[in-house]
This record gives structure tokens, C-alpha cells and sequence, in this order.
């Protein structure tokens, strides 16, 4: 998976020898000060913004020429570079300082001007070839980190930050601005947020302890941040979602990142951070369509080349079911499905019908069997919700074939996918081949072939890999949609 662009900042390794140290410091230096120079503004206390464009293309060609060295030149080539970096920000701080009214966040705290004396201090050092040990690189990194967090914080505040409620009382806007930089630090760096949406959670924010007032800013505010948008597809979420100007495949990426989504050894999708799917997420949710238009919006006219991207499709296969289950219980799954249908909107489809279509890659079956027999004792029957995207096996007695029926947890972060630790028996690889698949496409189409058919070829898990060894689907000849599925 791409790595998220948030995640720029450095870290310190502490094996690195003295050598790789002065390279990551290079590279890094210049990487991190793109990102800070480069969309870099200077705010005055009336809040007008301040560019320095001449030195902003002096810095620019300098990277583009960082771009072409080698391994073997950075030695010979970097001191000189970091010279002429050390002119420029030694520029651009000395035409800052002409202006009396230069505003910074919080100076007793962050005291940007000294974080640069040390960032100045180190690359003196490199230039003159003294040795940099662990502690110059923990002293870099800590710098430029609390620098790129320092104005990161105010673009936002200045040209982002949501207007205060008129209603809201002088004590809880003192108590938000103290908290402030804490929630856009968590958003932006821990959660991986854009500026957009994290305008959208103060926007929401301020809207509920505008309809709420009797509710403690503390708690909501903790509630919110460590809670809400911590459960993709809550409210919260998927407002924020919505709102975000990451691009379409940023925005896969985003959910992926979030819920710590990593391949195993045994190509098993797991999902080990700390989001989760809201465990109220209905199977036709707002956020499953935004994140179903994604992949598409994503993938025109692509072959569906991710396999995190491709399994995670079971896991909101598992919500979906999990849902059924839990909010409408009943003694079988058709039942509950039937309850679903009928709830109101949005805890139910309001009354809207199902879509009733061909489960043809749902009755798969032994190679060594005849398929007119074998059906007659183990009929699949397919549903989707009326957008497509969700969809639900049932069998002969109307409960749900899933292999979340037979997967284990190891625990609540973790599903065995070790394929030893199961016992591959027709009733188990009924379950893992013949279940659900969430549909990212919207119809039975060519788009559907390539997004949601193709995909698990390639880049299903071991477990199901080995399921399908010896069964097959049945023909188009074998297989009658209108005379097995009458219900």
C-alpha cells in the first residue's frame, strides 16, 4: 500500500550507522522542508498572509536538483546544497523579522525560531564534516516535527477554522482553543485527515454543543475524536469522508490505513488499527456507496490491481451480516433479511424490495459430482440491497452461507488465517466459496466483471485459494435462475 503523505515526518532509527544517518538527514532535510517551505505562509496578528515567492523558487530549484544526484554524490554534492538552503531560510527569517508583527502560535511553547537555530546548527555541522551521532538526528527530527506540526496548524487555523457559534459562551470557546491544536494534530497526523475534513468535525462539533448545551466540551470533544471517528462509516465519518479533497484513490487508501489494513503471510487481509467498521453501519449505508464510488471513480476502465482493496470487500460482507443478525433477530436469516426490508429508514430499506439475482458462482460443487443431483440438497439463493452493493447467500433453510460462519478469531483484531488450523470439509468450502461478496460496481456489468468477478483470482486468500481446488460452478446449461430461485 502506498505510504500516506502524512507520514512524512522522520524517525529515528537507532541501528543506523554514523553514514546512513547523514544520508537520511540529506534526503530527509530536503524531503521534510518541501513540505514545509514550499507551502509555507507567514501570518500577521490581523490575520493577512504573507508568501515569499522569490525564495519559495530559489528553494524549489534547488530540490529539483537534489532530485538528480546519486548515492556515491551526496558526500561531494549535499554540503554545498545545504549552503545554499542555509542562505535561503537565513533569507527568509531575516525578512520575517523586519516585519514587527509577525505572529506565531503559542511562542512560550513551540518557540519556532529556535527549532530553526537547531536545524541551522546541524547542517553547519554536516558541512563542516563533524560526526552526527543518534542524538543530533533525535534533535533534528524533534525539530522540523514540532516546526511542520507548528505551521501545518496555522494554514489551517487561518484559512480553514470554522466561525464560532454565536451562542457559544466565552469559557467553552477558551476551552476549544486550548484543544485545538491537539485535535488538529490528531486528525491531520495520528488519523491521516485532510484540512477540508477536519474542518467538517469542528464544523460538527460546534454544532452539536450548539444543540446540546448542556453537554461538557471535554466529554463530547473526547467522545467525538477518540470515538466517532474512530468508526468508519459513523456519522461523523462519513461526513468527513464526504467532505474530504483526497482524491478518490487517497480516500481507499485513507480507509485502509485507518484500520491497519495489512496482508499476512497467508495473503490474509487483517485489520490491525485502531479503526473499526461501526458496528451500526447498515448494509445500505451512505458510506458503503462513497466508498463503492471510489473504487470505481478509481479504477475506470482499470483492472482492480489491490488486494487489500479487494478483501476488504469481506469485511464489510461481515458488518452487513452481523448487522442483520444483531439488529433484527429472528429464528432464521430470511427472516431477519424479511425484517430488515421492512424496518423504517435508515435502520431498514423502508420497505424496499430486494434485488433477487442469478447466484450462479454461489452453488459451486465437487467436480466429481453431478450438479442436478448435488443441487437438489444444497440450493443457494442470491439478495442484494436495491443500490447492488451488498449482497447475501442463503441456503435451502434460509440462513446465510458466509465463511465468516466458519472463520476463527484469534482475537477481536485478528482472524486465524493459517490454513492448518482448519479442516477442509465440503460443509467448510460450501461456506468459503459460495458466500457473499460485496459488489463495488452498481450492476451486472462489464465494470462489475473487472471490480468484483476477476479480482478474487488473483488476489483471494490462501485459505479460499485451497477451497477451490476440485469444484467448479455450474453451466449456464445446468444452472436455471428462474427454476431454482421461485421465492
Amino acid at each position: 500500500m502506498t505510504q500516506y503523505k502524512h507520514s512524512l515526518l522522520l524517525k529515528t532509527d537507532a541501528t543506523s550507522s554514523a553514514i546512513l544517518i547523514k544520508v537520511e538527514i540529506c534526503n530527509g532535510f530536503i524531503l521534510a522542508f518541501e513540505q514545509l517551505i514550499l507551502g509555507h505562509y507567514y501570518y500577521t496578528q490581523n490575520k493577512q498572509l504573507f508568501r515569499v515567492l522569490p525564495l519559495q523558487h530559489k528553494l524549489q530549484q534547488l530540490l529539483t536538483l537534489s532530485q538528480a544526484f546519486k548515492p556515491h554524490e551526496i558526500k561531494k554534492t549535499k554540503p554545498l546544497l545545504f549552503t545554499s538552503i542555509k542562505q535561503i531560510l537565513i533569507q527568509i527569517f531575516t525578512r520575517v523579522s523586519k516585519r514587527p508583527n509577525v505572529f506565531f502560535f503559542n511562542q512560550s511553547q513551540y518557540e519556532p525560531l529556535k527549532q530553526l537555530d537547531t536545524l541551522i546548527n546541524l547542517l553547519q555541522k554536516i558541512i563542516k564534516k563533524q560526526d552526527v551521532d543518534i542524538e543530533d538526528l533525535a534533535c533534528f527530527t524533534n525539530s522540523l516535527n514540532m516546526l511542520t506540526k507548528l505551521h501545518l496548524w496555522q494554514t489551517w487555523s487561518i484559512r480553514y477554522a470554522p466561525p464560532y457559534p454565536q451562542k457559544l459562551s466565552i469559557r467553552t470557546k477558551r476551552r476549544i482553543e486550548g484543544l485545538a491544536p491537539t485535535i488538529f494534530n490528531t486528525l491531520y497526523f495520528d488519523y491521516c485527515w485532510d484540512n477540508t475534513a477536519i474542518t467538517t468535525f469542528f464544523s460538527h462539533l460546534y454544532f452539536q454543543l450548539n444543540s446540546q448545551s448542556k453537554q461538557s466540551v471535554d466529554v463530547l470533544i473526547f467522545k467525538l475524536l477518540l470515538h466517532d471517528t474512530q468508526l468508519v462509516g459513523s456519522t461523523l465519518y462519513t461526513k468527513m469522508f464526504r467532505t474530504s479533497r483526497l482524491t478518490s484513490l487517497e480516500k481507499t487508501e485513507l480507509v485502509l490505513t485507518q484500520l491497519g489494513a495489512e496482508l499476512d503471510s497467508f495473503d490474509f487481509l487483517q485489520l490491525t488499527g485502531c479503526h473499526s467498521l461501526d458496528p451500526k453501519m447498515a448494509p445500505h449505508s451512505d458510506f458503503i456507496e462513497l466508498y463503492c464510488y471510489c473504487v470505481r471513480d478509481a479504477y475506470k476502465k482499470q483492472e482492480l490491481e489491490n488486494s487489500q482493496i479487494h478483501q476488504l470487500r469481506m469485511y464489510f460482507d461481515k458488518q452487513n451480516i452481523n448487522y442483520i443478525r444483531t439488529q433484527f433477530p429472528r429464528n432464521t436469516d430470511e427472516a431477519s433479511l424479511e425484517a430488515y426490508r421492512k424496518a423504517p429508514y435508515p435502520l431498514g430499506l423502508g420497505k424496499k424490495k430486494l434485488l433477487r439475482e442469478p447466484a450462479r458462482f454461489h452453488n459451486k460443487y465437487p467436480k466429481n459430482c453431478d450438479y442436478n443431483s448435488y443441487q437438489a440438497s444444497y440450493l443457494h439463493r442470491k439478495r442484494l440491497t436495491p443500490n447492488f452493493h451488498s449482497e447475501f447467500i442463503l441456503n435451502q433453510h434460509g440462513m446465510f452461507v458466509s465463511q465468516w460462519n466458519v472463520l476463527k478469531q484469534l482475537s477481536p483484531k485478528e482472524i486465524i488465517s493459517n490454513p492448518q488450523n482448519y479442516q477442509f470439509t465440503d460443509d467448510f468450502k460450501r461456506e468459503l466459496l459460495n458466500g457473499e461478496s460485496l459488489n463495488y460496481a452498481t450492476k451486472n456489468n462489464q465494470e462489475h466483471r473487472r471490480l468484483d468477478s476477476e479480482p478474487p483470482i488473483k488476489y483471494d486468500h490462501f485459505i479460499r485459494k485451497l477451497c477451490k481446488k476440485g469444484w467448479k460452478s455450474p453451466s449456464l446449461v445446468d444452472y436455471d435462475f428462474n427454476k431454482v430461485d421461485k421465492k
